[in-house]
């Protein structure tokens, strides 16, 4: 059951990097910031930025991973972030409606005039 719509959810989802960020992780897949970097096209370092701001609002979670003497951390998202994704589409989906709904009603009205 998807909970109630949660504004500083969306609002945290409305920089698109974010919101990138958590659709890579989508399919429950394990990523390392550099991979989910690669993929989006920005900078590791840029990427870190949005994964600890998402990772404070629990919609990722990391763990550590050693191969070697290199560590690295891998994300993956959380039932929380899957939830906040699809309720950031849903109020952008709805946006887009009402915009749709907003030019018609104003088409008609120029129409009359």
């Amino acid at each position: 059951m998807v909970e109630a719509p949660n504004r500083d959810n969306i609002e945290l989802l409305r920089v698109r990097t974010r919101e990138d960020i958590l659709r890579a992780l989508f399919d429950n897949n394990e990523k390392s910031a550099y991979k989910i970097a690669t993929e989006i096209g920005l900078a590791t370092a840029t990427i870190i930025e949005h994964l600890d701001r998402l990772k404070r609002a629990e919609m990722i979670k990391s763990k550590d991973a050693t191969k070697g003497k290199l560590i690295r951390r891998h994300y993956t998202i959380t039932k929380k972030g899957k939830e906040a994704l699809q309720q950031y589409w849903k109020s952008y989906m709805n946006g887009i409606q009402k915009n749709k709904e907003m030019a018609e009603t104003f088409a008609s009205f120029l129409g009359k005039t």
